[in-house]
């Protein structure tokens, strides 16, 4: 399995999307900390500075919504480039791919954290200790919230793994994301009991339920269950789809096998090269066990 999850990485590793996608992540959790530290001089608005604390450090969860699009683009690219096939042929058993996507969304989940982290405290702590306020990041508040955050976005990056496994498409799983989107507020409107057991609903619980005094939410521990719920259950969903979808649905990499030659007698010959040596130089490329 270690081995599929380096083959993943690499592949991300190896694509312009994958880096623009990351760099837009730290670039935008920059910037939220700056327009933060720009709103409390705003008339009107006055925090206390435990509310200062909690705004700052919650900059650190700006990447969830880009983590979901990189997941998408994990599972479904595969399809979107034509390599299903050679990725499914070097490992046939659809679930350990899936399984080895979801490793890889989580050690880039991991590192996109611990460098929007470190962005938001070095933009933030300066910032309050020039105001004369101490923060002690081993405070159980304040290591609860960037807990929070990075679990947050790493279960963000498995329901994009799960919404590009079921659609095989970059363009459907976006939509469906904004699908979700749609669903949760309409259910919130015209279901209010509902409202806890939702997706977004759960990723409040798990990011500001230690900070919030809002009522109706799960516990932090129940948020992330349910959001990890969420994901698994798209991922599975995938993979049940791919498990009955033939061969013949996916795209063969390079286009159709060549029709199978014809005797001098004018009748067709088996041609039983074709698919062994495109399945010994599928291998032979990835070097990943099946």
């Amino acid at each position: 399995m270690s081995a599929l999850i380096r083959a993943e990485l690499l592949k991300i590793r190896t694509t312009r999307t994958g880096w623009w996608l990351i760099a837009t992540m730290l670039g935008l959790t920059a910037l939220t900390v700056w327009l933060s530290i720009w709103s409390f001089g705003e008339p009107g608005v006055i925090l206390g500075p435990d509310q200062e604390v909690v705004t700052l450090l919650s900059s650190a969860h700006t990447p969830w919504l880009l983590m979901v699009v990189l997941g998408v683009l994990v599972a479904a690219g595969e399809f979107r480039h034509h390599t299903a096939t050679a990725t499914f042929l070097v490992t046939p058993r659809r679930e350990r791919v899936i399984a080895a996507k979801l490793g890889a969304v989580a050690v880039i989940g991991l590192a996109v954290t611990a460098a929007a982290t470190a962005i938001t405290l070095a933009i933030a702590l300066p910032w309050l200790a020039v105001q004369g306020e101490q923060v002690s990041l081993l405070r159980g508040a304040n290591l609860t919230l960037l807990g929070g955050a990075a679990a947050s976005i790493i279960l963000w990056g498995f329901i994009g793994v799960g919404l590009g496994a079921l659609f095989r498409s970059q363009l459907a799983g976006i939509l469906a994301l904004i699908g979700m989107v749609v669903i949760e507020v309409t259910l919130e409107t015209f279901v209010p009991s509902v409202e806890r057991w939702l997706p977004f609903s759960a990723d409040h619980a798990l990011t500001v339920a230690s900070t919030s005094q809002l009522g109706g939410l799960l516990p932090m521990w129940g948020g992330a269950l349910l959001l990890a719920g969420y994901g698994l259950a798209f991922a599975a969903g995938g993979t049940a789809l791919m498990l009955r979808r033939t061969s013949h649905d996916i795209h063969i990499v390079g286009g159709p096998a060549p029709a199978d030659p014809v005797d001098g007698e004018g009748h067709r010959t088996q041609s039983l090269t074709h698919d062994s040596s495109r399945i010994d130089t599928s291998a032979k490329l990835s070097g990943v066990p099946s």
